[in-house]
């Protein structure tokens, strides 16, 4: 989905991230490994300490909240914008057309 956006898109400036698609696909690299550092141990390797991975998870919501209210946010931005070049009242022919102050002098 990422890549799609991307490849839509190209760059998603909003508010203070340079580029909020670049931002989610930094994110899902933190929640691949927080995912994966549950289950995930190498023979010989230590593993991470509880207190490391908790820390590393929390960050990782957090920031992952914050990047959905902000991908929320523009994309109600976006859609509201759409709905104002769509929808813009067509002048009537039925409705008659006020005179010009310079018309009425």
């Amino acid at each position: 989905m990422i890549q799609e956006w991307k490849r839509r898109d190209e760059k998603v400036p909003y508010k203070t991230r340079e580029d909020l698609i670049d931002a989610v696909r930094l994110w899902s690299y933190d929640r691949n490994e927080c995912a994966h550092g549950l289950v995930k141990s190498r023979p010989g390797d230590p593993t991470t300490s509880v207190e490391e991975f908790t820390k590393k998870a929390s960050n990782c919501a957090v920031n992952g909240k914050q990047l959905a209210r902000d991908i929320c946010s523009w994309t109600q931005s976006k859609k509201s914008k759409i709905r104002k070049t769509k929808v813009q009242a067509p002048e009537s022919i039925d409705t008659p057309t006020q005179p010009a102050c310079s018309d009425l002098i």
